[in-house]
């Protein structure tokens, strides 16, 4: 499906937080672009996002993460967002289930999602899929 403004600004966007490897894939021309039929943030965030194999997870790489993440939330809703508010609301959240965890189940192991993740879930399950 070939994408919308919206969408190809959000690409856009992204590409300038993806590192420069090869001089041929930092320009593009929207006919090549394919994005799915499902438009929600998680979706093209898969598709197209800073996601898995672009940055490791230092400060660094999750400040660029959640700055891209703050510009496609102005791109492609109308709504306002507080990405900063909501990451900071996540990672106490996830404090406190550890806490919690290790208080119940002592010498027990707990694996947590990764914030920028459950950001992306936590902004389709707040707002319906753009358009």
């Amino acid at each position: 499906m070939k994408p919308s403004i919206k969408e190809l600004e959000c690409i856009r966007i992204a590409k300038k937080f993806k590192p420069k490897r090869n001089k041929l894939l930092t320009f593009f021309k929207h006919e090549n672009i394919d994005v799915s039929s499902i438009k929600t943030f998680s979706q093209l965030w898969r598709d197209h996002g800073l996601g898995y194999g672009f940055f490791t997870l230092n400060d660094k790489a999750v400040e660029e993460k959640i700055k891209c993440i703050n510009l496609w939330v102005q791109v492609l809703y109308t709504e306002s967002i507080d990405v900063c508010e909501l990451i900071d609301k996540i990672k106490k959240d996830n404090i406190k289930s550890k806490i919690k965890f290790e208080k119940d189940n002592p010498g027990g192991h707990q694996l947590m999602q990764n914030p920028i993740d459950s950001l992306i879930l936590t902004i389709d399950n707040m707002i319906q899929p753009y358009t």
